[in-house]
């Protein structure tokens, strides 16, 4: 499907495509790398779970920056540099012996955000 249209979507974008294959109704999430299937998935779900139609999606998406970067203000004493957070969520000197499952929530959702250029 990606060879077929010449997109440039580089290593994080994606397509998701909603196509009739032998009758049936599928939604295609396809990109060149797996990080940006992955920004695919994401983004379908919020999509799902924000009860947009979804019958005739399609849906092109392109960072506009060329790496993503979490601005997070935690200091390794755990203080938080903008104080009304309360304290830090990380126990840097528990790591990497614990992996609190905190830290997977906020990987998975520091993975779900994306910066897009959608178009229909």
């Amino acid at each position: 499907m990606l060879a077929s249209r010449n997109l440039n979507l580089g290593n994080e974008g994606f397509v998701i495509q909603r196509r009739k294959f032998n009758n049936i109704n599928t939604t295609i999430i396809a990109a060149y790398k797996d990080i940006g299937v992955l920004y695919g998935v994401f983004a379908f779900i919020q999509l799902l779970q924000t009860r947009q139609p979804i019958s005739n999606v399609s849906i092109t998406s392109v960072p506009k920056i060329k790496n993503r970067v979490l601005n997070h203000w935690d200091n390794l004493n755990r203080s938080v540099e903008r104080g009304y957070a309360g304290i830090s969520i990380w126990n840097w000197h528990t790591l990497p012996g614990y992996i609190d499952q905190r830290y997977i929530d906020y990987a998975r959702a520091n993975a779900s955000w994306y910066q897009r250029n959608r178009t229909h």
